[in-house]
């Protein structure tokens, strides 16, 4: 993985992150936008992006639009009327820092008012209303039905099920962050079917691997708590972390197929190649 690449692509992330939002908006906001976790899915954006001949200034603004939405939803997801989660990336969860009112109000503000400051100050204005229904229509509407079946299928022994669930609570925003980029691109509807399966099954596969990490099998870079699932099944439950480290390989190679059917658009292909396999790392 060209370790340089990626580490540019964080640092410029983050830094458009502090100029457009952390110096101008809400302490909540600020604290919930803070350089955080790994930026898979902005990443994700941006490597498809240039894949397709498009450079990372023109398409960090929809990478961090998407970054957005997927930090709203962790907002969501800690409350302690869903997952009651206490910590996040090694800190105290937005409900636990502000309290729970303010905790709603800053998710509704960076899942409207943030996204849409992305979407319509950035470059791409022709893309505007493609890249608005990803982001205001499929996504949203997917995590909140894959977050209904977390809610009220805690004890699911379906398998078929709970991959349902992550297809839409964990893939669905990584289907969009790369079909956005494919977006900016230019890329033709088939390129774009083909991104949009890739992203469900990566999600699929990160979710997977999360699993894993939470149950303890695999090591993990970041202040992460484990065993925040304790009372959820997984899929580690009903077939074993063997088995679901094999569903990972699957997926991946679902993922290779994916890939390969875009014919390498650019000389930068490879480049979201190896995010992809380093986001997917089981060891």
């Amino acid at each position: 993985m060209p370790d340089d690449y990626f580490i540019k692509l964080k640092g410029e992330i983050a830094y458009f992150i502090d100029r457009e939002i952390i110096r101008k908006e809400s302490e909540e906001i600020k604290y919930v936008m803070s350089p955080r976790g790994h930026y898979w899915r902005p990443l994700v954006t941006l490597a498809t992006s240039d894949a397709f001949g498009v450079e990372s200034r023109i398409a960090m603004p929809y990478a961090v639009a998407v970054e957005c939405a997927h930090r709203a939803a962790l907002i969501f997801d800690d409350l302690p009327c869903m997952d009651n989660s206490s910590i996040r990336h090694g800190q105290p969860t937005c409900h636990i820092k502000f309290g729970e009112a303010n905790a709603i109000l800053c998710a509704n503000e960076i899942s409207t008012g943030m996204i849409h400051n992305m979407i319509y100050n950035g470059p791409a204005v022709e893309k505007n209303s493609l890249i608005n229904h990803e982001l205001y229509n499929d996504i949203p509407s997917a995590m909140v039905l894959g977050q209904k079946m977390d809610l009220y299928e805690t004890q699911c022994v379906d398998l078929e099920k709970l991959l349902e669930m992550y297809k839409l609570k964990t893939g669905k925003l990584f289907s969009g962050a790369a079909v956005i980029g494919g977006i900016l691109g230019d890329a033709s509807q088939i390129q774009l079917s083909h991104l949009r399966q890739m992203g469900i099954n990566a999600g699929i596969a990160y979710q997977l691997k999360d699993d894993l990490y939470d149950a303890g099998y695999l090591k993990e870079k970041q202040n992460k708590p484990k065993r925040q699932d304790i009372h959820k099944k997984t899929p580690i439950d009903l077939v074993g972390a063997q088995a679901v480290v094999g569903l990972v390989d699957s997926y991946k190679s679902r993922i290779k197929e994916d890939l390969e059917k875009l014919e390498r658009p650019t000389r930068n292909f490879p480049h979201l190649e190896e995010l992809i396999e380093e986001m997917l790392e089981v060891d």
